[in-house]
C-alpha cells in the first residue's frame, strides 16, 4: 500500500507504511500531516497509518488514542500523551473535547485607589454644587440681595404690597431650597464614608424623592426665589433748580417670586415635556452608560445604556415640536440671536458627537479604545450643556449690569446737578450728605456684574446637581464596590 502525504497544500510520496513510521520517528513527518491511500474516501491523520511488526512493538499502543508505538517511544506523536502519565478518565477526555471560551476579561481602567478616589471626588463635587445652589444669595433689579435660606424663616414685617414687604415662602419653595441643602450634606458625607452599591442606592433614593415630589406637586421644582425688584418712578430728565431742599429720588422696591434662570434664558422645561423626557433618557444613557464602561469596559448593561442614550440624542434633535424641529430651531436662531444660535448649534454637534462615540464603542474593540471613547463621550455630553448657557448668560450679565448702572448714573447726576459748582469743604460735606443715600455708578456696576454672575452660578449648580444625581447613582450601582488590588489596602 502506497501512502500519499499532504502538508500545507503540498503533496509528497508515495511512501510505504514503514517509511511513514520511520519519518514520523525522525521528525521528517509530523502528527499534523494528512495521509491518503488508494481506496480511502478522504484524507486522514497520518497517525492512523500503521507500520510493520518490526517497527512497532507487539501490543504496544498509545493508551490515550490507540496509535501504534515504537519500543523506545515515551511520547505519543499522535496525541502528545506522555506514556508515564496516567490515562485521562472518560469525563476528563469529554471536558477536554469541549470548545473553550476565548473571551478575555478586560481589567479595570484604573487602580483601586485611583478609581475609588475619583468616584468619591465626583460625589463630593456634586454635593458642594448642591450646597452652593442652596447657600448663595440672589440679586434683584433693585440692587438688593436676598438670602433664601434665611428669608424662608422670616415672617413678613409689613403687610403685602408695601415697600420692602417680605412674603412668606410657600412650603413647595422651601422644599426646593432645603432639599438641595440636605442632598449636598448627604453627598459630602457619603463621599467620605461610603463606596459602591450602598452609596448608589442612597443617591438614587434621594433623586427619586426629589423628582417624584416635583411630578406629584406642580409647584415643586420651579426653583423660584424671592427677589426685590426696582419699582421706582422714572427719573426726571432735568434736575430742579438749586435750593436748600435737595430732591433725592426715592428708591421703591417690590418683592416677587421668580426663577431668574428660566426667565432670562426664555426657556421653561415644563412647556416641553416630550423633549425633556427624551433628553433625560439621552443624558442618563450616555453619562451613566459611557462612564460605567470607562470603569468596567466589559459591562453589558452599560453598553446597552450607552447605545440607547446615543439613539435618544438623535431622536431628541429630530423630534417634532410645536415650535419646530429642534435642529432647525437651533440653526434658525443664529439669525435672531447670535449668542443663543451658535451655542445651540455647538450643543447639538457635541451631543451628536457623543452619540457617535457610543455607537463606535463596540464590545470587541481594543480596551484602550473603549476607555478613550467612553471618557470622551461623557466629556462632550456634559460640556455641551454649557454651550448655550455661557454665551447667553454672559449677554444677560452685560445687558442687566448696563441697565442697572445707567439708572444709578441718572440718579447720581440728577442729585449732583442740583448743587451746581462746589467751592468749599462745607459744600462738599453738604453734597455728600445726600449722595450717600445713592449708590455710586462704579459700585452699581460691580455689584450688578457680581450679582448676575452669582445668579448664574447658583442656578447652574442647583439644576446641574439635579441632572447629575441619577447618573451618579447608576454609576455606583453598576460598578459596585471595587476590591483592592492587593492586601496592602
Amino acid at each position: 500500500m502506497k501512502i500519499h502525504i499532504s502538508r500545507d497544500g503540498q503533496q509528497f510520496g508515495p511512501y510505504t507504511p514503514e517509511q511513514v513510521q520511520e519519518y514520523l520517528a525522525t521528525g521528517n513527518l509530523v502528527a499534523t500531516d494528512m495521509a491518503w491511500h488508494e481506496g480511502a474516501t478522504d484524507w486522514y491523520p497520518i497517525t492512523q497509518v500503521g507500520g510493520d511488526s518490526s517497527a512497532v512493538a507487539p501490543g504496544m499502543a498509545c493508551p490515550n488514542c490507540g496509535t501504534g508505538l515504537e519500543a523506545d517511544q515515551v511520547v505519543c506523536l499522535a496525541c502528545g500523551h506522555n506514556l508515564d502519565d496516567p490515562v485521562p478518565s472518560p469525563e476528563e477526555q469529554a471536558a477536554a473535547a469541549q470548545p473553550q471560551s476565548t473571551e478575555i476579561k478586560i481589567p479595570p481602567s484604573q487602580s483601586f485607589e485611583a478609581e475609588t478616589a475619583q468616584r468619591s471626588a465626583f460625589v463630593n463635587s456634586v454635593g458642594w454644587a448642591f450646597l452652593i445652589g442652596c447657600i448663595l444669595p440672589i440679586f434683584g433689579s433693585a440692587g438688593k440681595w436676598n438670602f433664601p435660606l434665611y428669608d424662608m424663616w422670616v415672617k413678613p414685617s409689613k403687610p403685602f404690597g408695601e415697600n420692602e414687604a417680605m412674603k412668606p415662602y410657600p412650603w413647595e419653595m422651601m422644599f426646593d431650597i432645603l432639599s438641595a441643602g440636605v442632598v449636598g450634606i448627604a453627598c459630602c458625607f457619603m463621599a467620605a464614608s461610603m463606596h459602591g452599591r450602598d452609596r448608589g442606592v442612597l443617591l438614587l433614593s434621594l433623586a427619586l424623592i426629589i423628582i417624584g415630589t416635583s411630578l406629584a406637586v406642580p409647584d415643586v421644582g420651579k426653583f423660584e426665589l424671592q427677589v426685590r425688584t426696582d419699582l421706582s418712578d422714572a427719573i426726571p430728565v432735568v434736575s430742579p433748580p438749586k435750593s436748600s431742599d435737595v430732591d433725592v429720588p426715592e428708591i421703591k422696591t417690590g418683592v416677587r417670586f421668580v426663577n431668574y434662570f428660566y426667565d432670562k434664558m426664555d426657556f421653561n422645561p415644563g412647556e416641553y415635556p416630550a423633549l425633556v423626557m427624551v433628553f433625560g433618557l439621552a443624558w442618563v444613557g450616555i453619562v451613566a452608560g459611557a462612564k460605567v464602561r470607562f470603569y468596567r469596559p466589559d459591562n453589558m448593561t452599560a453598553y446597552v445604556m450607552a447605545m440607547v442614550g446615543g439613539a435618544a440624542v438623535i431622536l431628541m434633535w429630530l423630534l417634532p415640536l410645536g415650535a419646530g424641529i429642534p435642529v432647525m430651531t437651533a440653526i434658525g436662531s443664529i439669525s435672531n440671536d447670535m449668542a443663543l444660535g451658535v451655542g445651540l448649534v455647538l450643543m447639538m454637534l457635541m451631543q451628536v458627537g457623543a452619540a457617535v462615540l457610543c455607537f463606535m464603542n463596540q464590545r470587541r474593540i481594543r480596551p484602550s479604545l473603549i476607555k478613550k471613547y467612553s471618557n470622551l463621550a461623557v466629556t462632550l455630553m456634559v460640556a455641551s450643556m454649557l454651550m448655550p448657557i455661557v454665551p447667553v448668560w454672559g449677554k444677560v450679565i452685560y445687558n442687566s449690569s448696563n441697565e442697572y448702572t445707567e439708572i444709578a448714573e441718572k440718579r447720581y447726576k440728577y442729585v449732583t446737578d442740583q448743587f451746581g459748582e462746589v467751592w468749599t469743604g462745607y459744600d462738599v460735606a453738604y453734597q455728600e450728605k445726600y449722595l450717600k443715600e445713592l449708590e455710586k455708578p462704579l459700585n452699581a456696576r460691580i455689584s450688578s456684574v457680581m450679582g448676575w454672575f452669582l445668579i448664574g452660578v447658583k442656578y447652574a449648580a442647583w439644576l446641574g446637581g439635579i441632572c447629575i444625581l441619577i447618573p451618579m447613582a447608576l454609576i455606583d450601582l453598576l460598578c459596585g464596590k471595587r476590591e483592592p488590588d492587593s492586601g496592602f489596602f
